[in-house]
Order: structure tokens, then C-alpha cells, then sequence
């Protein structure tokens, strides 16, 4: 549990003087049953202004106030969650092609990716016709119905060490992060145009030999910010930030996280929080499992640890805390 996690050892300070542009959120874990997590809120010089109510975590609200909806399913055996669509109060089938899903995003105006088992009645996975799917859904439009952009076979998909799920879309849909296992206890990202989904993005990187992309896509107005890791001759892994635009794939800037074992996980993965004003910011949450993990807040060349104890990440957006 988080609350067992010894501190940090030499918490850095880079830059004591700088300032979050706007208030951010943490998670932290509930040890006594559902929901298991709380979400508070800190304002930008760290202060906490108390719990933020999220909402069932995962919700997607769409700006005409519609509510889309996963309900969990074990992703193992064609059991996907119940996906759903709530409007005034009422919750139905978020489509008659897409009841249940594995995961799913939204974006503010309703178009839905989602990834799901689909499996003839009675299968189960790795039964002839069983396949993994990535699709899409415009509810706006619905009698465009169901598209599937991607399929893989039980065959093609070494579902022992987990399945790809779709964890962020850009504005306007086009763009989605999604993840690709890789062990049993960690995964990359791919980045995915969905005009041509079935080559990953290989964006340009400040690193002369980057490596794979270690968190969450977060996509921001005429681009995304990644996090990836850099290893040197040595061997050592360092971790940078780049920001690439999109659809030009040009690398804006990047920088090098001057805070150590961020990569040192068992996953091997970080949380990433992207806010851009005037200048790009950037939190970025990792560390060893054993202990706190550290939280560093990025802007230009600044830096600087905004570590909460207990908290096991900080974002802009409390959607990207989980």
C-alpha cells in the first residue's frame, strides 16, 4: 500500500521557485474497500483544497453532458464490461454493435474508441473466430455505426502478459495513445494515427537513439508530449520529454528529466499530465514501487519536485491521474 512506501531518499528541490499554472489533482489509495482510490485536489503553489468528487473514475463526460461508461469485465475470456451511455438520468447500451468493451476514450463531442473481444456466441478466447478489436463510434452519428479500424486474432495476440487497451485520443479523434504489452508486469505505447492505424507513429525524439515510449500519449492543442526512454553509451536509461506537433511530426522541444530512478519500476512506466498555456507544462510521476513515487513539474528548462506523500500520481486533469 501507498502509506507503506518509505520517502524518497534526498527529495530534489531543482527549482523552489517554480509554480504550477493552474491547480492539479492526486490520487491516492483507500484501504478500507470501493472505491479504492480518492482524488484530491492541490492549488498551484501545492496547498490542498480538499477531495474532488470525479464522478466514478473512468466516466467520459461529453460536453452536451452525456455520460460514457465501462462497467469492469475480467478481458480474459470474451468477458468485456458493459459499455453504456447515460442521458438525464438514463443509462443504456451505448450502441446495438457496442454493448461491451475491454476499454474505451471519448472525446468531448462524442466520438468513442474503444477496443473489445469479439467472439462468436459460446466462444471463448483463443476459440476459432475469437479476435481483439479496435473501434470506433461517432454517437453523434450513430447510424454510421460500429467501424473497426484494427483486428488481431487470438492467434496473433500472447494474451499471458495482458492485451492492448486504448488509454487517451486526441481533440479531435484522430490520434490515440494505445498500449502494447511487453511482460507481464509492464508495456510501451504505440502512438496511432487512425487514418492509417495499422503502422504505429514513430515521432522524432531530442534523444539520438530513443527508446520506447514509457507513458501515456497526453495530446495537446496541435500536438502530443511523450515520455520516452534514453539510454546513453553506458547503458544508462535517462527519461526525456518530448513535444512533437501533429500532423507534421515536428519535434518542438525536448528535455531530459533531471530527476533519477524514475524509470526503476517494475514496469518500467511513468504517468505523464500535459497543460499548455502560453509555454507547454509538463508532471511527470515515477519510481521505484517500493517506494513514494516522485512527481516533477517541467516548464522549458525548469524543474522541479512537487512530490505529495501519499499520493501515488499528480495531473492537471484528474482523468489522468489513474
Amino acid at each position: 500500500a501507498i502509506a507503506d512506501f518509505v520517502p524518497s531518499p534526498e527529495p530534489i528541490e531543482l527549482d523552489p521557485e517554480l509554480v504550477a499554472p493552474a491547480a492539479y489533482f492526486g490520487v491516492r489509495f483507500l484501504a478500507d474497500g470501493p472505491p479504492y482510490v480518492a482524488i484530491d485536489q492541490f492549488s498551484p503553489t501545492g496547498e490542498p483544497l480538499g477531495p474532488f468528487d470525479a464522478g466514478a473514475i473512468g466516466d467520459y463526460v461529453l460536453g452536451d453532458g452525456r455520460v460514457i461508461r465501462l462497467a469492469s469485465g475480467n478481458g480474459v475470456d470474451c468477458s468485456n464490461g458493459a459499455a453504456s451511455i447515460i442521458s438525464n438520468g438514463a443509462e443504456v447500451p451505448l450502441d446495438s454493435d457496442l454493448t461491451a468493451a475491454l476499454s474505451i476514450v471519448a472525446t468531448d463531442d462524442g466520438i468513442v474508441i474503444a477496443t473489445r473481444d469479439a467472439c462468436p456466441p459460446g466462444a471463448v478466447w483463443g476459440d476459432p473466430g475469437t479476435s481483439w478489436q479496435l473501434v470506433r463510434l461517432d454517437v453523434r452519428r450513430p447510424d454510421n455505426g460500429v467501424i473497426v479500424l484494427l483486428e488481431r486474432t487470438a492467434q496473433q495476440l500472447d494474451r499471458s502478459i495482458g492485451t492492448p487497451v486504448v488509454s487517451t485520443v486526441s481533440a479531435d479523434g484522430r490520434y490515440i495513445g494505445l498500449t502494447e504489452p511487453i511482460h507481464i508486469e509492464g508495456h510501451r505505447w504505440q502512438l496511432l494515427d487512425l487514418e492509417s492505424p495499422d503502422t504505429p507513429i514513430e515521432p522524432p525524439s531530442s534523444c539520438d537513439e530513443p527508446g520506447d515510449i514509457v507513458g501515456p500519449p497526453r495530446f495537446v492543442p496541435g500536438g502530443v508530449v511523450l515520455a520516452r526512454s534514453c539510454a546513453d553509451n553506458s547503458g544508462y536509461r535517462s527519461l526525456v520529454v518530448d513535444h512533437v506537433t501533429l500532423p507534421d511530426r515536428t519535434l518542438v522541444r525536448g528535455t531530459v528529466v533531471e530527476a533519477e530512478g524514475l524509470l526503476e519500476s517494475y514496469s518500467g512506466n511513468v504517468n505523464v499530465s500535459a497543460l499548455l498555456t502560453d509555454s507547454l507544462w509538463v508532471i511527470v510521476t515515477g519510481g521505484d514501487h517500493d517506494q513514494q513515487p516522485t512527481s516533477i513539474l517541467i516548464n522549458g528548462d525548469q524543474q522541479r519536485d512537487i512530490t505529495h506523500p501519499g499520493y501515488w500520481s499528480l495531473a492537471f486533469d484528474h482523468r489522468d491521474v489513474i
